[in-house]
């Protein structure tokens, strides 16, 4: 009993003792002479009132006495029902709440009202009884075991009946097939993204088509958010490489938005063109128009090999691989909608993934998700922003830590976002989120469903959740001198509502609710397939399934951001492609149509970054190095990395006489191209 109710009863139960002391008032006013024959047999309840001022115009003794009669019968009764009703109950005060009371809270609805979610029903699955929803809590989370009614119970139903946008991770596939037509018949425009669907029936999704559009002063940081959401470390031993790794995908991504090719499998193929990287990286760094990516590459192309190579291997194994395979690149060359139209349109995408393939996949799911949190909680809703954005997470466990996820339970309600987490037990969320995760997400799902609960730890949490109430116990003992002599004890002792062991034999067809603020709640499982309601919106689907069209494994390319208009001028149509063919992955290192032999300054730089690494090799001192010595230890140089790519590595190169030109054509080698203008150019600078 809360405290409402206790003072409700004590106000009744002095409503109760007024009417008892008015009748003791009019017993005095007949007795009040003695009491006789005559005084019995003319007995009359309202002499009380006939005594009153109201009545008769004057006030009489008899009347006080009344009223200090009647006074003290509601004060006193009123006192003793206070110290029972208020008595403190020191070893716990938990109880099942009532159906009336959460009723009138609102979380148990009748269909025709529920807009959220739906996790239980008052009643069992066929016969018509009102639904458990959310309520005022945004945030829910479901715990339930493999095979225990938690899609049949609680997924099904809230895609069949939510009432706004959704984004449901679809881990079998089930539940693209049997809702999506409900949905779009109550107005959803419904996507589906199964990249590694074996058909390639899947609509598009490029996460970096929203950094384009933003102006280049943002770009950087938005690109920063994007390498942190997708680049995650694996192991300790990569903790220590994982900022220089996402710097180094963000300088990908900016120089990939500068050549016309934005999207992660352009960075993949940038950066997995053959060859040593700190020559890519000089290239790029002398390339970039974007002063962050120019300063990034500079950085790089100045490691160590192994350093670089640190950096990228910690780069592809924390996600980057993941656009190696042709299918996830044709499914995010483009976009088919705009995450920026949830609020305002409804729309439910369903995230389609095979169990097999969910740990693959994981990168791009947490991409997706961090993403649409991000973007939603840029700007406040806006008056025509009125639709809810439910984010329905099933497996959670397996997208690995979401850390744009866990900051944003704490504040997406007001941006119009709804978290449903669904897990196996509770310590799925330990393992990626350690203890002080896992507390931040217990603490702020306002509604928690545990159905069937199998392993240690879900089950006291629960019954400690559910807390103690105080009982009286009565204690018997026995003088053994005096057979028949018994003394007994009454004391006030505490126990667990639920035990932990009780926990797990509850009903197969009953769940337990735990709502912040509110009694636990013992109610019957939903099965939309049984349920009267339900089955019926399930069985009206009709139509073909929104299935997308297939795509082939290129993908269709994504719009290019017009160039730069200096660039524009500078270069022709040939430079113009050859930049289009380095972002895609399908030139070598650097691109010949954007050399300029007439640029002294650009390619002396380039210089620089070689006879820098020859000078790293061999621990000269550049200080003592003269003009003429300088340019001879590039031209030394270059002939080494020549015998190295023709496998005569160790052999001496002369340098009076100039190495043979390959028999191949230059067009087909524009690193070999290039070198030959570098060797021109520092010629021409010495005899000069």
């Amino acid at each position: 009993m809360d405290s409402r109710q206790k003072t409700s009863t004590v106000l009744l139960g002095g409503a109760f003792s007024l009417v008892a002391g008015l009748f003791l008032a009019s017993a005095y006013a007949n007795f009040q002479h003695g009491v006789t024959s005559q005084a019995i047999q003319g007995f009359d309840i309202l002499a009380f009132w006939y005594e009153t001022p109201f009545y008769n115009g004057d006030v009489r003794p008899v009347f006080y006495h009344g009223l200090m009669i009647t006074g003290f019968t509601v004060a006193v009764t009123s006192f003793i029902l206070a110290i029972i009703v208020f008595k403190p109950q020191h070893h716990g005060t938990a109880r099942w709440a009532r159906f009336g009371e959460m009723k009138k809270a609102g979380y148990i609805m009748p269909y025709q009202k529920i807009s959220g979610p739906i996790f239980g029903k008052t009643i069992g699955p066929r016969l018509p009884g009102q639904y458990l929803s959310n309520g005022e809590q945004p945030h829910s989370l479901v715990v339930a075991p493999t095979r225990a009614g938690k899609g049949v119970g609680v997924v099904i139903p809230t895609l069949l009946t939510f009432n706004g946008s959704v984004l449901a991770l679809d881990v079998k596939g089930e539940l693209f097939e049997l809702t999506s037509r409900a949905r779009k018949a109550r107005g959803d425009r419904i996507f589906k993204f199964a990249p590694m669907d074996r058909a390639a029936r899947t609509h598009s999704y490029n996460p970096v088509l929203d950094i384009v559009s933003m102006p280049p002063e943002r770009q950087f940081s938005e690109a920063r958010r994007l390498a942190h959401n997708l680049i995650a470390p694996k192991g300790k031993g990569s903790e220590g490489f994982i900022d220089g790794a996402r710097d180094l995908f963000v300088a990908g991504i900016l120089a990939c938005i500068e050549r016309g090719t934005p999207s992660i499998g352009a960075v993949y193929d940038l950066f997995t063109l053959p060859g040593e990287k700190y020559k890519l990286f000089a290239q790029l760094a002398e390339e970039c128009q974007s002063p962050e990516a120019r300063r990034i590459f500079d950085n790089m192309a100045g490691n160590d090999t192994k350093i670089l190579t640190s950096y990228t291997s910690v780069l592809s194994d924390g996600g980057l691989n993941l656009w190696a395979d042709p299918l996830i690149k044709a499914a995010t060359t483009t976009s088919d909608f705009s995450i920026y139209d949830l609020r305002r349109d409804p729309t439910t995408i369903y995230l389609c993934v095979s169990p097999n393939d969910l740990e693959v996949i994981a990168p791009l799911v947490r991409l997706f998700f961090q993403q649409v949190v991000s973007v939603m909680q840029r700007t406040m809703p806006t008056k025509d922003e009125i639709f809810e954005v439910l984010f329905l997470l099933d497996e959670f466990k397996h997208l690995g830590k979401l850390e744009a996820v866990e900051t944003a339970v704490t504040t997406i309600a007001g941006y119009k976002g709804r978290f449903m987490f669904i897990i196996q037990s509770l310590s799925a969320l330990t393992g990626a989120y350690e203890q002080s995760g896992k507390e931040n997400f217990l603490s702020n799902t306002g509604v928690q469903v545990f159905m069937a609960t199998a392993d240690d730890e879900t089950p006291t949490y629960i019954s400690k959740s559910i807390g103690d109430y105080t009982f009286r116990a009565k204690s018997k003992s026995f003088s053994q001198s005096r057979m028949f002599d018994a003394n007994i004890q009454l004391s006030e002792q505490g126990a667990n509502l639920l035990r932990p062991e009780q926990v797990r034999l509850i009903d197969e067809n009953s769940e337990i609710v735990l709502i912040k603020g509110r009694p636990p709640l013992l109610v019957h499982k939903v099965k939309y397939y049984s349920d009267r309601t339900l089955s019926r919106i399930f069985e009206s689907q009709t139509g073909p399934l929104p299935e997308p069209e297939p795509i082939g494994h290129c993908g269709t390319p994504a719009e290019p951001p017009p160039r730069p208009a200096h660039e524009r001028d500078q270069a022709g149509d040939a430079g113009g492609a050859a930049d289009h063919a380095f972002g895609v992955g399908q030139a070598n290192h650097f691109a010949t149509d954007d050399v300029d032999v007439g640029q002294d300054e650009k390619y002396y730089d380039v210089a620089d970054h070689y006879s820098e690494e020859h000078r790293l090799e061999h621990k000269a001192d550049e200080a003592a190095l003269d003009e003429e010595s300088r340019h001879r230890l590039v031209h030394e140089a270059i002939d080494k990395q020549w015998l190295e790519e023709d496998g005569l590595e160790g052999a001496q190169a002369p340098r009076a006489q100039p190495m043979p030109e390959p028999e191949e054509d230059h067009a087909l080698n524009p690193q070999r191209e290039l070198l030959d203008r570098i060797i021109a150019l520092q010629e021409r600078n010495i005899g000069q």
